[in-house]
């Protein structure tokens, strides 16, 4: 009897998801998927963004979606240099599954940007 107990409640736990913790929630995660998604259908030599950037090569930003982002963000981004026209480098990235996040070089700064706010920056090799 108890044997059988314990074996039920193993087969139970194993056949129920396990809810891992979330770092985002799941308006923002759908938001980032719709990007990573628009990102990848339209032209990659017409458009860029910063999260699709490669390692340690210079670029231009050519648009910020500042609707994207919201408003205290898109404070801080400015604050921190990041806007239309500013030669930026990706420096390094996260080594988790998200690659969340990235180091960006902002002339003699380099500053940390979560993966959502970079896919709101467009840029262009220079």
């Amino acid at each position: 009897m108890v044997r059988s107990r314990a074996r039920d409640l193993q087969r139970n736990a194993l056949s129920r998801p396990v809810a891992l913790p979330r770092q985002i929630g799941p308006r923002k995660q759908r938001a980032i998927d719709n990007r990573l998604q628009q990102a990848r259908s339209s032209d990659s030599a017409a458009r860029m963004t910063l999260d699709g950037f490669e390692n340690g090569r210079t670029a231009r930003i050519v648009a910020v979606d500042w609707a994207s982002l919201d408003e205290s963000e898109g404070k801080r981004l400015k604050a921190l240099g990041i806007d239309e026209g500013v030669e930026v480098a990706v420096t390094r990235r996260g080594v988790f599954g998200t690659r969340d996040p990235l180091a960006v070089r902002v002339g003699r700064m380099t500053i940390a940007l979560r993966r959502s706010h970079a896919l709101a920056i467009e840029v262009e090799p220079v």
